[in-house]
């Protein structure tokens, strides 16, 4: 009794073990759905993420941020909806042709800039979320538009540092 044949792709290719792995533990075939109005773009989901499914792009050049999902990654754990603070993201079954994308991007924002040294900080949608949330508790306005450094040097300069 010999081995048998080794697997092969539709045009006669040899599979090597991985891909033949990967084909035998199919994977569901999913999609993230996030809730663009509740996303503060903080990244949880793809920080948790153990096959690196989701992934955090930024773009200095364009002051861009994006979560980019990559289908052929997704094993459908549901990491990502677990480590969400928002519960904005929901993973849904995708459509065939969605499977076959290599990436996709799921959220999409701008990034916001220091107001006094310009370096790049958070998502502008984290920004936003963060004043609604000062002002509906009335707190104290907080200078969202400043890096830490910048905040701190404001304050040494007017006084208000405790």
């Amino acid at each position: 009794m010999g081995w048998p044949m080794a697997a092969r792709t539709e045009s006669g290719e040899k599979l090597s073990r991985r891909e033949l792995l990967q084909g035998a533990w199919a994977k569901p075939g999913v999609f993230p759905a996030i809730d663009g109005e509740k996303c503060t773009g903080c990244g949880l989901c793809a920080v948790n993420c153990q096959e690196q499914a989701l992934t955090i792009v930024q773009s200095d050049e364009e002051d861009a941020y994006r979560i980019i999902f990559a289908p052929k990654r997704c094993t459908a754990c549901r990491e990502c909806e677990t480590a969400c603070p928002e519960q904005c993201l929901t993973l849904l079954k995708a459509a065939e042709e969605a499977r076959k994308e290599e990436e996709i991007v799921v959220f999409e924002d701008g990034m916001t800039r220091c107001g006094d040294c310009g370096v790049l900080m958070f998502p502008a949608a984290m920004v936003r979320h963060l004043q609604a949330k000062t002002r509906a508790a009335g707190t104290i306005d907080i200078p969202f538009d400043l890096c830490p450094e910048c905040r701190i040097q404001r304050q040494v300069t007017q006084g208000t540092l405790h």
